[in-house]
């Protein structure tokens, strides 16, 4: 059993509802066109937005408050609650683990 012949693919074509349908190529634009054509244009809009916001910005720098800069540092009491919370939900997902396979094993 072979591949059919030129002339019998043809005939087939010829009866088959789909061929009215398949016979003409059309090239339909693919989601990646239309998705990177979108992604153009915004960045060409994003641009226009930031060259038109150079243009009203204030050529001097802002002045800057003499307050200093505040410590990123944790006091002692929001270390220790953030240590408590952690400990609690490691408890909590242990435990939960542990009973959901717990009980995979039970089912045996």
């Amino acid at each position: 059993m072979g591949a059919i012949t030129p002339q019998e693919r043809a005939e087939i074509m010829k009866y088959s509802d789909l061929g009215e349908v398949y016979d003409d190529a059309v090239d339909n634009e693919s989601a990646y066109e239309a998705l990177a054509e979108r992604a153009a244009r915004e960045d060409r809009e994003e641009e226009k937005e930031a060259r038109r916001a150079e243009r009203a910005a204030p050529t001097r720098p802002a002045k800057r408050t003499s307050s200093g800069r505040r410590s990123n540092r944790q006091s002692a009491g929001e270390a220790a609650v953030k240590t408590a919370v952690r400990t609690f939900s490691n408890m909590i997902t242990r435990e939960l683990v542990r009973g959901m396979l717990g009980g995979l094993k039970r089912r045996r």
